[in-house]
């Protein structure tokens, strides 16, 4: 048999040695010794046999099996040869890496169109506004009036939330967690900023007069009011468009 290439040597732990095992009528009959695969040990107290499933369940599966290093589909017909017997093939990818592949780049998927349209530039100009308020306003000597340290406060925390929403939108995390009310969080959001930033935009401007008139402070508050005021209009417009989505979605509810 190892002549006409029924059989082949091998050192593998897996291997099932082929014996003839003599009968009452005096013949030969032929046999695997499964002595090395069920005395295979795991550990050095703990003896089990090799853990193979069953092939009806390998079957039902679509599962692999492995012969040495050629992996063979027993479903698929290309992988048979005349008489049906199995041949050897190139392994291919498992299903499970092809499919890890596949969510590792739909985690990575963007909106590009989100920049363009008028949700998007209203995140970009609020973003670009409100940074500007906090900068040119951080940039002087605030702290000596309280009513500048509220624009700070209303300016730096709606900047940050601003920045965090308009990356959910881009990065389409609003789509991947559909058990959040995204409609209502927006509206919600646009509509508290539009009101805090339009009292931190009045507040902002009535602090210009206390400073003096061309010098540094005088010329950033009154550039920071005109930002804040500029930063509530985008606001309005974003509430606007919250509330036309969220009226939309009630209605088909």
């Amino acid at each position: 048999m190892l002549d006409k290439g029924v059989i082949e040597e091998s050192t593998s732990d897996w291997c099932s040695p082929i014996m003839l095992v003599r009968q009452i009528q005096s013949s030969g009959r032929r046999s695997a010794s499964r002595g090395r695969v069920t005395n295979w040990k795991l550990s050095e107290q703990e003896f089990r046999p090799h853990p193979l499933q069953w092939i009806n369940r390998m079957k039902d599966t679509n599962a692999q099996i492995t012969v040495g290093t050629w992996p063979f589909n027993p479903l698929s017909s290309s992988m048979e040869g005349a008489g049906g017997v199995p041949v050897r093939s190139r392994p291919s990818e498992p299903a499970s890496d092809l499919r890890l592949h596949s969510s590792s780049t739909s985690t990575l998927a963007f909106d590009h169109q989100l920049p363009a349209s008028p949700r998007g530039l209203l995140l970009l100009a609020e973003i670009v506004c409100g940074l500007l308020v906090w900068i040119l306003v951080g940039g002087t000597d605030y702290f000596h009036e309280a009513a500048l340290v509220w624009v700070m406060l209303v300016s730096v925390l709606y900047w940050v939330l601003t920045v965090c929403l308009f990356l959910i939108y881009l990065s389409q995390t609003h789509q991947r967690v559909p058990a959040v009310h995204w409609k209502t969080v927006s509206l919600c959001f646009n509509s508290s900023a539009t009101v805090l930033y339009l009292v931190a935009a009045a507040v902002d401007a009535a602090s210009v007069g206390k400073a003096i008139g061309g010098r540094h402070n005088y010329n950033c508050w009154a550039a920071s009011a005109f930002f804040a005021f500029l930063t509530t209009l985008c606001y309005a417009g974003s509430a606007f468009l919250s509330f036309g989505a969220w009226r939309a979605q009630e209605e088909e509810l």
